[in-house]
């Protein structure tokens, strides 16, 4: 397992999320009340850029349909047979990384 240095802190400011690159896989970085979470970084419904969302606590609305999802889990609200990947996030100093198997 390896750890990459994927963006900073300062980057990604409380209550939103910023799509960035883990190689060539774009991911979504959210920022919850300081907490910094990683899932994939689009909506399994249409493919929708999830960081153009809404971040309402822990809980993403995709832009397109409204579908939602809790990015510190990963599971679906609505539908919740739906499911985000999320990724280990580690943060040291000002920069945040990501565990990769």
């Amino acid at each position: 397992m390896s750890r990459i240095r994927i963006t900073s802190i300062h980057d990604v400011p409380e209550g939103t999320g910023r799509e960035v690159l883990l190689g060539r896989i774009p991911i979504v970085v959210w920022n919850v009340a300081g907490r910094f979470h990683a899932t994939t970084a689009r909506c399994p419904h249409e493919d929708a850029p999830l960081c153009n969302g809404s971040l309402d606590g822990t809980v993403v609305t995709c832009p397109m349909h409204g579908w939602r999802f809790d990015v510190t889990t990963g599971q679906g609200v609505m539908p919740p047979d739906r499911l985000l990947r999320v990724y280990p996030v580690h943060v040291e100093g000002e920069s945040i990384y990501i565990d990769t198997a």
